[in-house]
């Protein structure tokens, strides 16, 4: 229903379609998990994203202005393979390692992205000249990605004291690395035109670096044993830490 008071007579307008049919994902994962050393936990998977009757625009060639409608046009597939190694909580810490490698490539990252590529017209038959569907990488597209966090976790009563006081007890101080391969663009000059192929460009990777540190104060020790285990949390965050 969008766009539905829009003026036709204008032409090149993009019109809704109350009758479009259902959009589409099927989703297949297989893995294997296994523990080892009583600490230590092996887990990895491989995915599969099938994607079609996905939301597009499409170019109709009406007298005497020619408009677009929103329909069913596109389609894309996403396949993967992740895995991690974890070391499970002891002696007050515990690590997780995940590796990505992905590849999503479809016809369009969004409904509208296809819009201002309208078909060309035949010169000898003046019927425009539909452009073929064609894979490209959609723009969440990310080969590489690579996070490793380190948690510090202590319980009640637990951690160093100084007179007698538990200074760090039901604290936990996680700190997380992050990096990423580059996103896809499309590059285009000073006025709009295209300069490359739809997302045919990378950007540069990115590494982050994050910390969260958290404290639970159980209300018992404040307030009395009416308030049984109910407590209250104080956490920090911090982003980009090492910038």
């Amino acid at each position: 229903f969008d766009n539905p008071f829009g003026d036709a007579t204008r032409g090149g307008q993009l019109f809704g379609n109350p009758d479009i049919k259902p959009q589409k994902v099927f989703a297949y994962e297989m893995g294997y998990k296994s523990s080892f050393a009583d600490d230590y936990v092996f887990d990895v998977s491989a995915y599969y994203r099938d994607i079609y009757n996905q939301l597009g625009v499409q170019y109709v060639p009406a007298v005497p202005d020619a408009y677009s409608i929103y329909t069913v046009t596109e389609y894309g597939n996403v396949r993967g393979i992740e895995t991690s190694l974890t070391k499970n909580l002891s002696d007050n810490y515990r690590w997780e390692i995940n590796y990505r490698l992905q590849k999503a490539a479809g016809t369009a990252s969004n409904a509208t992205a296809n819009f201002n590529s309208a078909p060309s017209i035949d010169p000898f038959t003046d019927k425009p000249i539909r452009k073929a569907l064609t894979e490209y990488p959609l723009d969440y597209d990310q080969t590489h990605s690579l996070n490793g966090t380190l948690s510090l976790i202590w319980g009640s009563d637990e951690g160093p004291s100084i007179g007698g006081i538990k200074l760090i007890q039901n604290t936990v101080i996680s700190l997380t690395a992050i990096m990423n391969s580059g996103l896809p663009f499309t590059l285009v000059d000073s006025k709009g035109a295209l300069v490359s192929g739809f997302y045919s460009e990378r950007l540069p990777s990115d590494f982050n670096t994050e910390m969260h540190i958290e404290r639970k104060i159980l209300l018992k020790d404040l307030i009395g044993e009416t308030m049984g285990n109910t407590s209250l949390a104080v956490y920090l965050d911090l982003f980009n830490l090492l910038n």
